[in-house]
């Protein structure tokens, strides 16, 4: 282990920092380090970007490595980066990031305080330190810089004849507004040590917010119409239909267009804030899709919405701590309202069931319209020998995850088609048949809407206009919805709530609960 030296004004620290950790007991450098400065001009600013051509987003680079997001100031380190690579001065900015380029090239400007600034000589330069970060971040690598103040250029893969004083003047001005974490390499006496840098969130971000912007900005739908998804066999596993093309005239793409406001409005909140998970920027977009017709489905999709939520909890909005809101039993509370009835009891709990493994029959039992395999589900569920093999599978599948998140390359363990379908926590030996009929006989007032064919996509598209009308109470204010829960900043708990119950009570009439 070797020690970074942080070098804070005239404050000299040891920070610990472990290039490949693999628990808590130090910060780690394996994945790029990310600053976000909120508040700032260049994060609170929105601008016009330049072009983009599909919905396609950026993977967040999230895992269970620890990240540091503090400003380190000035680091010094005598270590070599765990995985550097030298920059290719040829590479240049994809045409659709141009108005980044052109958004940084004045920030440039304006830092470098020179009266006569060439964006001839500097423009080249800034583009290939842009390419080459973006690239490093995606390919999970440090980039490894020359800070040395010469007109040395580099003879191979350097068409625009770039100086190591140009390059490293754009590095410097990348590092002081905060776009990357720059680490000075230092001599000593039995190695040469390259300085080396990792973009920030802030400037992934600017990225990422440029291709929404241009979306924005061209009027491209962000709903999509799609066929039923395909099973692959898996409980969970499904390949997603075609999408639908409707005639332009037809009703359907009517309906589209009044829907469009809202998600878009949602889009252009998220072009001028910021979330975080453990350092890294984390795509806020949403995606709404109806399934064969808009009377089906039309949930709001995003890829955060994918995290753990373990993960979920550590989430920051303008680095802000978040909480996440949550409709009680929305798709059961759904049921009884179109029956005119509100739901007081809480719908899980069963005597002699435990509450987790009810909630999961109920999962099922408002997304299925075959009841018969459910109630095999349940009976597997319920075989002693079943729940032992189980158990052991799992154990293996979680030492496969827990390794996979580090990096480390591990065999995948073999997992039976029942397993996905397992319901945990169930009595040994209980019937399928037996369970349904309990439940059944609790809830007699919606039993009748068990295994009713798209139950599932109804209570969907009921949700949905649910959340549809939560964003359009809290315009302007950036929320992160997952289906039935909103998570936001704690500063805007209250407002968010009383968003959520307004919006439920005007689609069902009764009151729901939001825990």
């Amino acid at each position: 282990m070797r020690n970074l030296q942080l070098t804070l004004g005239l404050v000299i620290k040891d920070l610990k920092i472990q290039l490949q950790a693999s628990n808590d007991e130090a910060f780690s450098l394996k994945r790029p380090i990310n600053r976000v400065e909120v508040g700032s001009s260049s994060s609170s600013s929105s601008y016009s970007f330049a072009c983009w051509k599909t919905f396609e987003c950026f993977d967040a680079v999230n895992d269970s490595i620890y990240q540091v997001d503090i400003d380190f100031g000035r680091i010094e380190s005598s270590s070599c980066p765990p995985n550097g690579v030298w920059p290719n001065f040829d590479l240049r900015i994809q045409d659709k990031h141009e108005a980044v380029l052109i958004l940084l090239l004045k920030e440039m400007r304006q830092w470098s305080g020179l009266d006569k600034f060439s964006d001839k000589k500097y423009r080249p330069a800034l583009s290939s330190a842009l390419a080459n970060l973006f690239e490093s971040y995606f390919s999970r690598k440090q980039l490894l810089i020359n800070m040395r103040n010469d007109h040395y250029v580099h003879p191979s893969n350097n068409s625009d004849h770039i100086s190591n004083k140009c390059f490293s003047k754009v590095i410097k001005f990348l590092d002081e507004s905060s776009y990357i974490q720059l680490v000075l390499g230092q001599n000593n006496e039995f190695n040469y040590q390259s300085s080396w840098c990792t973009p920030r969130s802030l400037l992934i971000s600017l990225f990422d917010k440029s291709r929404m912007s241009t979306m924005i900005n061209m009027n491209a739908s962000m709903i999509s119409i799609r066929n039923k998804p395909i099973k692959t066999g898996r409980l969970f596993s499904k390949v997603a239909g075609e999408e639908i093309i409707f005639p332009p005239s037809s009703r359907e793409i009517q309906r589209i267009k009044l829907l469009e406001p809202s998600i878009r409005d949602y889009n252009q909140i998220w072009l001028r804030n910021i979330a975080t998970l453990d350092g890294s920027y984390i795509q806020p977009w949403l995606k709404r899709i109806f399934i064969q017709d808009t009377s089906l489905g039309g949930r709001f999709y995003g890829r955060f919405q994918n995290l753990p939520q373990n993960d979920r909890r550590r989430i920051l909005i303008n680095n802000e701590q978040t909480v996440e809101l949550d409709f009680k039993s929305l798709h059961i509370a759904i049921l009884y309202a179109q029956e005119c009835i509100q739901l007081e009891l809480d719908p899980y709990v069963i005597k002699g069931f435990s509450r987790d493994s009810i909630k999961q029959v109920f999962l099922r039992l408002t997304n299925t319209n075959d009841l018969a395999s459910l109630k095999r589900q349940i009976t597997i569920s319920g075989d002693p020998a079943k729940q032992i093999e189980y158990q052991e599978i799992k154990d293996r599948v979680d030492i496969y995850n827990h390794f996979r998140a580090r990096g480390i390359r591990v065999s995948k363990p073999k997992v039976p088609l029942w397993f996905d379908r397992f319901i945990e926590n169930l009595p040994v030996n209980v019937k399928g048949e037996e369970l349904l009929n309990v439940i059944f006989l609790k809830h007699a007032p919606i039993a009748h809407r068990f295994g009713e064919a798209d139950i599932g996509l109804k209570l969907q598209r009921i949700d949905s206009s649910i959340i549809e009308r939560i964003i359009s109470k809290l315009h302007g204010m950036p929320i992160l919805p997952v289906h039935d829960s909103i998570i936001c900043q704690r500063s805007n708990k209250q407002m968010v709530k009383q968003a959520m119950l307004e919006a439920a009570y005007e689609v069902l009439n009764v009151r729901l609960m939001v825990k």
